[in-house]
């Protein structure tokens, strides 16, 4: 797959997820019900500011399942309870898989995924997403992060590119962060500056600059 096809992908499978979004309601799915309110209300041409993210706006909800490992280890797919969300699920990690079979950095940062997770899900097929799809969750990204996803709605709301430009920057650090096993909120921004260094061919496989984000992070 070549690069060019990467952005499209992502900012399909984010229209998706908010299409969805709006759909579930009023599951909040991980963020605050009144934050939850303002994304499912945003207009079209802010849900497409949105969906241009170079990352996804969803993640692959864990709580109550135990780590990567311990999913990715399951004999059995499980019956997935919502078809909605488990459809959903599926289309996103065949596109995550084949991202990665050709580009494990880009989708690293892109999904915040860790590689040696992206290794297991390319190289067991189509059998790996299918059991996955069916014991992962839906949620929003960082929904637990008030302060950025209000950011996010603001910027989206604004036909000015400047806020949106600050606030992918962040989002991709964020994801960075995912993907490398770093906790913002607990470690050091400079473990995670010191780990971008050597990542900067994932960060120009996005397109997507972090030097402005690095600096955010030895600041908190």
């Amino acid at each position: 797959m070549t690069k060019g096809l990467q952005g499209p992908i992502v900012s399909g499978l984010n229209g998706a997820f908010l299409e969805l979004f709006r759909r579930v309601q009023p599951d909040p799915m991980g963020l605050d019900p009144a934050l939850a309110d303002r994304l499912a209300s945003l207009p079209p041409e802010a849900c497409r500011r949105l969906a241009d993210l170079p990352c996804v706006l969803f993640g692959f909800g864990l709580a109550g399942r135990g780590g990567w490992d311990e999913v990715l280890e399951s004999p059995a797919p499980e019956f997935c309870q919502r078809p909605e969300l488990g459809q959903f699920l599926l289309v996103a990690l065949s596109s995550l898989s084949t991202i990665a079979a050709s580009d494990r950095d880009s989708a690293a940062v892109r999904f915040g995924i860790p590689e040696w997770v992206l290794d297991r899900l390319v190289e067991g097929g189509p059998a790996v997403a299918f059991r996955l799809a069916s014991r992962l969750d839906v949620r929003a990204r960082f929904g637990s992060c008030r302060s950025l996803w209000s950011a996010l709605l603001g910027a989206a709301g604004r036909r000015r590119s400047a806020a949106m430009d600050g606030i992918q920057v962040q989002w991709v650090s964020l994801s960075l962060a995912r993907a490398i096993g770093v906790n913002p909120a607990r470690d050091a921004g400079r473990r995670l500056y010191r780990a971008s260094c050597d990542r900067r061919r994932t960060l120009r496989s996005a397109n997507v600059s972090l030097t402005a984000g690095d600096r955010e992070f030895t600041r908190r």
